[in-house]
C-alpha cells in the first residue's frame, strides 16, 4: 500500500480532499468529500475487531444534458 500512495502522490503532488459530510451506519461509515476528480463517497465496512473489511468508492460523473421545452 505504501508504494501505491507513493506513486499516486508523485503524479499529483498537491493532492488534497475537502470533507463535506461523515455519515454513520451499522458497522460502517461513509465519507463524502471533494477530491481531485470531483465529488466522491467512500463507504467503509468494519469487522468485529474494528478493522476495515470492505470499501466501496463512488465517483460523481459530469452529465450535461440539453432539455428542450
Amino acid at each position: 500500500m505504501k508504494v501505491y500512495w507513493k506513486q499516486g502522490l508523485a503524479q499529483i503532488p498537491d493532492l488534497h480532499f475537502e470533507l463535506k459530510e461523515v455519515l454513520t451506519g451499522v458497522d460502517s461509515i461513509t465519507l463524502y468529500y471533494r477530491g481531485h476528480r470531483g465529488m466522491v463517497t467512500e463507504v467503509l465496512w468494519f469487522d468485529g475487531t474494528g478493522k476495515v473489511k470492505k470499501v466501496w468508492v463512488c465517483y460523481a460523473i459530469n452529465i450535461t444534458r440539453k432539455i428542450e421545452l
